[in-house]
């Protein structure tokens, strides 16, 4: 029972591609650390909220993303069986058959939902300028694989999200106005999201 349970969150854990949450947690670091850094201002409580929505936006973004991706075909034992790689973005599972791609639909549902209310929530708190952020994540998370990627605009797509997107948020969030510091901060982190992407 424990082992199967332990299994199962394992198989959870590939399937929502936890190793890549590394690419949220960076830049909601880096804008509350230029936050703090230009204007002495940190406050945990939005922090925390602000790294768990990206999280979940991500979470979400990833797993319709392995559906879709399922759906459409293109992910295939013949096209990935040889493709295994520390950079390879795709999780496998549903291919593989671990999970039922009607759950992992409504997984991606739930996590980008969640991520919504938090936006809503910080939208109330600190300005009308998150709802904007936070819907362009959504929106570019939820239709990346069946609108974005498919018309070359993945790249950038990755790189303004997971650099400019993010540290602007985190670090507006901290001190309710945008900056040119957190916007020049973050141009390396996308770079490097776009180059990530390439190697996929």
């Amino acid at each position: 029972m424990e082992k199967e349970l332990s299994k199962k969150v394992f198989i959870w854990i590939k399937e929502l591609r936890v190793p890549f949450f590394t690419c949220t947690i960076v830049p909601v670091f880096l804008g509350a650390t230029v936050a703090w850094y230009k204007m002495s201002i940190f406050n945990p409580v939005l922090f925390s909220l602000t790294l768990l929505g990206t999280l979940s936006i991500h979470a979400g973004s990833n797993m319709i993303d392995d559906y879709l991706d399922h759906k459409s075909g293109c992910d295939s034992h013949l096209q990935y069986e040889n493709l295994e790689s520390t950079f390879f973005g795709g999780s496998r599972i549903l291919v593989e058959g671990k999970l039922k791609p009607k759950n992992v639909y409504k997984a991606s549902i739930l996590t980008l939902a969640i991520g919504g209310v938090i936006g809503a929530f910080l939208t109330i708190l600190r300005g009308w300028e998150i709802i904007i952020l936070g819907g362009i994540g959504m929106f570019s998370g939820y239709f990346h694989a069946k609108h974005i990627s498919t018309r070359g605009l993945g790249e950038l797509s990755l790189f303004l999200n997971f650099g400019p997107l993010i540290v602007l948020g985190s670090y507006f969030v901290q001190v309710q106005k945008f900056g040119i510091e957190p916007l020049l901060a973050s141009l390396p982190i996308g770079i490097l999201m776009f180059c990530i992407l390439l190697i996929n």
